[in-house]
C-alpha cells in the first residue's frame, strides 16, 4: 500500500485538523498553541506511530518536526514557556511508551525549533523556538505589514527558555524528567498538557557503561556494569537504592563475564555471551516433558515470556486462558517487557519474532554471532516472525555451534509449526485474545528449565483480559541478572541462560 492512498483513511487528516478548544461530553479541551491551527494531544502521537507501524509492518519512524508556538514580546516573557514545556514532556513520553510498550521502531525525534525564526507566512510573530531571539538586524521594507510581523531593533540577545534547560537535562539523563521544576518560575497554574503528563508513570530510560575503575556508581545488573543515569541516582546509595531502584556499587563496576554475570548476546559482543535456551519455546520437547512431569500435560501447556513493562513481574507464574485454545497455558514470567503493553504477555515461541532486539540472525544487534545462520530476512516479520505456517520451513533448522538436536526436540522450523497447532499464533499474524490471566505457584519442572523462582508464588493475583503476542529474540532475559529479581528463591535467583548452541546451560554458583 502507499502513503497517498492510505491518507484518507479515518482518522487521518491530510491538512491542519480543525478541532474544537472547548471541553465537551467525550473528554476536556485539547490545549491550543499561539498558532490558530495547532492543538496538542501527545497520546495522538503514540496512535498514530502505532498505526503506522501496523500498517507499514514495523518501519523505522523518525519524527522530523515537532513544537509549540507561543506568544511574546520579551525575553521575559519569553523564557516562561510552561505550556511548552509540558508539551515536549507529554510527547516525548508518549513516544518512549510506544517504543518500550507498543514495539514501535521509533528511531528519531527532532524538536522544532532551536531557536525563533522566521515562519513561513507568519513572520516573527509566532515563536516555536526553546530559545529566545531578540531579532535585531532592523526593519525589512519586504517584510509583510504590520508591526508585530517585523524585525525588533534591539541587541539581537538570545536567552533560554525553560524548555531549553528541561531538554539540557533529558539529554544528560537519558531520560525523560519530570518537567515540573523547570516552570516554577512560570505565572500561573500549570496549562492543560500538564494533566496528562502527571497522571501516567514515565519510564525510566538509561544506558549501561562501565564506569572509571574505582568510581562508586549505581547498577542495575549486579555492578557487572553501571547504569549512565540522573545525577540523583548516582549521588548516593541511598537515591541508588532507594527511589532509582538500583544497586549501589562503592568499587564501581566488576563485569566477572562469568555465571550470572555473563553478557547478554544482546547487548555485548567477545567470547563467553549468554542467549536464550531454544527449550524454552512453547511446544518444545522439554516443555511439553516438564508439563506431564507435573501431571497436567492433558490440560495445560507451559512456556516463558514477558508480561508487564516493569520488572515487578519477573519469576511470577501465571495461568493464562486463551480464546480458541484448548489448553491453558502456565507461563513465568522471564523478561522485563519494555515494549509490552498492559494486559500482554509476549510469549516465546520458534519464530515469534525479534522485537526491538535482535541475537538470532546476522547482523544482530551488538554485533555478536547470531546463534541461527542465515539473515533477519529468513526470519519473516521483525514484529511476530513469519504470519503463515506454510513459511515455517523457510527458517534455519538449528543453532550453529549445534551439531545434533538434543533427543525429541523439533527443530525451528518445527518449532514455528506447533505454535500454529497450539493457537498460540493465528494464520494471517493476528494475536490471540487472553481471557484471564491468574497468578498460581511455578511448577518444580518449569523451574528446572528456567532455574529461577520467587519465595512469594503463594500470593494471589488475577488479571482480565488482554492479547498474546509472540517473540524469539535469542536474547538473555532480563531476569538473568539476580538483582533484576525481586523476591527470588535462594536456591533459584535468576533465570540461566544457554550458550550459543541454544541448549546447554550457563554454569552458574
Amino acid at each position: 500500500p502507499s502513503w497517498a492512498s492510505d491518507s484518507d483513511e479515518a482518522g487521518f487528516c491530510n491538512c491542519y485538523c480543525n478541532t474544537s478548544e472547548d471541553a465537551g461530553p467525550d473528554g476536556p479541551a485539547f490545549p491550543k498553541a499561539q498558532s490558530a491551527w495547532l492543538y496538542g494531544c501527545g497520546w495522538g502521537l503514540r496512535k498514530l506511530v502505532n498505526w503506522i507501524s501496523k500498517r507499514y509492518n514495523g518501519p523505522e519512524i523518525v519524527v522530523t518536526e515537532g513544537g509549540w508556538s507561543l506568544a511574546a514580546d520579551t525575553a521575559e516573557e519569553g523564557v516562561a514557556d510552561a505550556q511548552r514545556t509540558y508539551y515536549y514532556a507529554n510527547y516525548t513520553s508518549e513516544l518512549q511508551r510506544a517504543i518500550y510498550q507498543d514495539g514501535v521502531n521509533v528511531t528519531g525525534y527532532f524538536a522544532w525549533s532551536l531557536m525563533d525564526n522566521f515562519e513561513w507566512e507568519r513572520g516573527y510573530v509566532e515563536r516555536f523556538g526553546v530559545i529566545f531571539n531578540d531579532f535585531a538586524f532592523g526593519s525589512d521594507p519586504l517584510s509583510p505589514p504590520g508591526p508585530a510581523q517585523t524585525p525588533t531593533a534591539r541587541g539581537q540577545k538570545r536567552t533560554p527558555k525553560h524548555t531549553a534547560l528541561w531538554w539540557q537535562q533529558v539529554w544528560k539523563a537519558n531520560a525523560v524528567v519530570d518537567p515540573a521544576p523547570f516552570v516554577q518560575q512560570a505565572h500561573g497554574p500549570p496549562p492543560p498538557l500538564a494533566a496528562s503528563l502527571r497522571s501516567t508513570p514515565r519510564r525510566r530510560a538509561f544506558f549501561f557503561n562501565e564506569s572509571a575503575s574505582g568510581s562508586p556508581c549505581c547498577s542495575w545488573d549486579k555492578c557487572g556494569t553501571c547504569g549512565d543515569t540522573t545525577d540523583y541516582c548516582k549521588a548516593s546509595q541511598a537515591h541508588c537504592e532507594g527511589d532509582c531502584g538500583g544497586k549501589w556499587c562503592p568499587g564501581g563496576a566488576s563485569p566477572s563475564g562469568k555465571g550470572y554475570d555473563t553478557p547478554n548476546a544482546c547487548g555485548a559482543n567477545g567470547p563467553d555471551l549468554a542467549y536464550a535456551c531454544m527449550d524454552w519455546n512453547v511446544g518444545s520437547n522439554a516443555m511439553m516433558k516438564a508439563a506431564e512431569a507435573e501431571g497436567v500435560g492433558s490440560t495445560h501447556f507451559f512456556g516463558v515470556g514477558s508480561f508487564g513493562s516493569d520488572g515487578s513481574n519477573m519469576g511470577k507464574c501465571y495461568e493464562v486462558a486463551i480464546a480458541g485454545v484448548e489448553k491453558k497455558g502456565i507461563l513465568q514470567v522471564v523478561n522485563q517487557g519494555g515494549d509490552v503493553a498492559s494486559g500482554q504477555f509476549d510469549l516465546q515461541m520458534g519464530d515469534g519474532g525479534f522485537g526491538v532486539f535482535d541475537a538470532c540472525a546476522a547482523p544482530t544487534t551488538a554485533g555478536s554471532p547470531a546463534m541461527f545462520a542465515g539473515s533477519t530476512s529468513d526470519f519473516g516479520n521483525q514484529y511476530g516472525g513469519w504470519k503463515n505456517k506454510a513459511d515455517c520451513s523457510r527458517l534455519p533448522s538449528k543453532p550453529q555451534a549445534l551439531d545434533q538436536l538434543p533427543e525429541g526436540e523439533p527443530d525451528l522450523a518445527r518449532s514455528c509449526e506447533i505454535g500454529f497447532e497450539l493457537g498460540v499464533r493465528v494464520e494471517g499474524g493476528e494475536n490471540p485474545k487472553i481471557l484471564s490471566a491468574t497468578r498460581v505457584p511455578c511448577p518444580a519442572a518449569l523451574v528446572a528449565l528456567t532455574g529461577l523462582d520467587r519465595t512469594d508464588g503463594d500470593q494471589k493475583e488475577t488479571h482480565g483480559s488482554g492479547t498474546l503476542t509472540r517473540m524469539m529474540d535469542c536474547c538473555k532475559p532480563s531476569a538473568g541478572w539476580i538483582a533484576n529479581v525481586q523476591s527470588p528463591d535462594p536456591k533459584h535467583p535468576a533465570v540461566i541462560p544457554c550458550t550459543a548452541d541454544g541448549y546447554t546451560r550457563i554454569e552458574v554458583q
